[in-house]
Parts: C-alpha cells; structure tokens; sequence
C-alpha cells in the first residue's frame, strides 16, 4: 500500500468521525394552540393529531382550551417534511368534528381555532363516582355532594359501606362535554370535567397537624428544662474576636480578582467545516491518483 492509498483512508475516516459528531437527537418541534367555542376556551375537548405518512395517531384533552404536542411524541420520530391531519371536538356534545391536513414547517405549528357553539346534548348514562378518604380510611355512610357547575345542579348522597359513591349525570337531564363537575366530602373538594366514558374522582381529605412549640425556658424553674442552679447548663463557649486595626486614607487592600477562563463549549458547525475540508482533500487526492499517477 503506497502513501496516496493511506492518505485516502485516513480521509475517509476523519470523515466517518465528522458525522457522527454531527448526529444527535431530533430537535423538539412543537404543535399547539388554544380552542374557544365561541369565544369561550374549551376545557376538556379530545383531539387528535394523525401522522398520514405512517398512520400513527396521539389523542389527548385539552386544559384550559389548551394542547400542545412534539413531533417527537411519534414513534419513530415525524419529521417537518410529512403531512398531518390535526381533528378538533372528537366525540363532542359542544360542536362538531372538523379537521385540518398540514405540513409543518418553521420552530412550531400553530393550530389555535375558534369553533361554532353547536351539537346534540348528552342525554345517556354517564357516571361519576369514587372513593371517599380521611387520613387514609374510607369512609362509609357518609355525606357527598356532586354538582354541575355549568348545568346549576346539585345532589348529596351517601357512600356505602366501601366508601364508594356514584352519581349518574343522566338523572338530571342534559349535560355537556366539559361540564364541570365539582364533588365534596370529609371537607375536601375534587373537580373534573365531563370527558370519556365516565369520570372518577376519588376525595382523599388529610387533617393537617399542628406544628408542636417548644416549651420556653425562662429560667423560673417551671418549665421542663429550667434548672434551679443556673450554673449546671452548660454554654457554647464564646469565640475569642481579634481587634482589628483601622486603616488609614490611601492604604486600602486591593483585592485580587482572579478571572477564570470561561470553557469553550463545542460546536457541531465546526464538525461540518472539518468535514467539508476532508472532503475537498479527498477529492484532491483522488484527482491526483488517476491523472498524475497513470502517467
């Protein structure tokens, strides 16, 4: 093997290292937005977010008419050149279902939409129910009251001898995806929406404790650790302090301040200049072994 045939190597190689220095992980690319139904932020509306390349779906509820997804969450990872379909109201009383295809493109997506109050009421089964707790036993035959705050309705039942309680929102009528329902026990008081199938919400009440004061030692002999002798408590011994001299005008210590080099962080451009000059190396090298060495 001649010195051109190793040069070529040693290229090839620094050039395999230059890449991989240049890989890493895939960069967050977020997708989000805020949904209002007619101007009101819809709390608790199902979404969807389909990856049309290879089918993937991620459904998630909103929060406060918030959502946010990362194109990250797929796997494997979507990329900024593919095509989604973003759905809003899935499965929703409060407006139909409608949906968007996109590709994404810049830092982010941003799918924020205002949607028509419409839909049909719920008027089938739907439960809320759970477990009532204080301090960590349940609670039997006691008192739970379960509202709907948007609907202005109210019951108060009793847990049975597990300390479950169930309620099902059909028992008063209509109600919608979303509505808030607040549930309060043992004086504590839990709220979700109306979403899925059914919504659990279990009431766990702790009795906050006192913080405990220590008693005072006043040196009376009354409280528990007074002593009648004084003498017998022992004290700290006290430190000795130096005096320090005064320093006269014009004769003030110049403190030393010693600047630490900050480190040089490395940086993945310097990797692809590195690489783009092995790669005119190599192609230097390569003109030189088929014109000048055939000779």
């Amino acid at each position: 093997m001649k010195l051109i045939d190793i040069l070529i190597i040693f290229c090839l190689l620094g050039m395999s290292f230059a890449a991989a220095e240049d890989t890493g992980a895939p960069t967050a690319y977020p997708i989000y937005g805020i949904i209002t139904l007619d101007g009101v932020r819809a709390e608790a509306m199902q979404v969807s977010l389909t990856n049309l390349k290879t089918g993937q779906v991620l459904i998630k509820p909103t929060i406060g008419g918030e959502f946010v997804y990362d194109l990250t969450d797929f796997s494997p990872y979507g990329s900024t050149g593919s095509q989604y379909k973003f759905t809003y109201c899935i499965s929703d009383s409060r407006c139909d279902e409608t949906s968007i295809t996109f590709t994404p493109s810049g830092m982010g997506y941003d799918l924020s939409k205002n949607l028509p109050y419409g839909g049909t009421p719920l008027t089938g089964p739907y439960d809320v129910y759970g477990l009532v707790f204080k301090d960590g036993q349940i609670q039997e035959k006691v008192d739970v009251t379960i509202e709907n705050v948007n609907k202005g309705f109210s019951k108060t039942i009793k847990t049975n001898s597990n300390g479950e309680y169930i309620w099902n929102l059909a028992e008063w009528g209509k109600y919608d995806t979303g509505d808030q329902i607040r549930v309060t026990s043992v004086g504590k008081t839990i709220i979700g929406y109306v979403s899925g199938a059914g919504l659990k919400l279990n009431v766990e009440y702790i009795t906050p404790t006192e913080p405990t004061t220590p008693p005072s030692d006043d040196g009376d002999g009354s409280g528990p650790h007074d002593y009648e002798n004084q003498d017998d408590i022992i004290h700290p011994e006290e430190e000795t302090i130096e005096p320090v001299e005064p320093i006269e005008p014009g004769e003030e210590e110049e403190e030393e301040v010693i600047v630490e080099p900050k480190p040089v962080e490395p940086s993945s451009k310097g990797a692809k200049i590195f690489g783009a000059i092995l790669l005119a190396i190599i192609a230097l090298l390569i003109v030189y072994y088929f014109v000048f060495k055939k000779k």
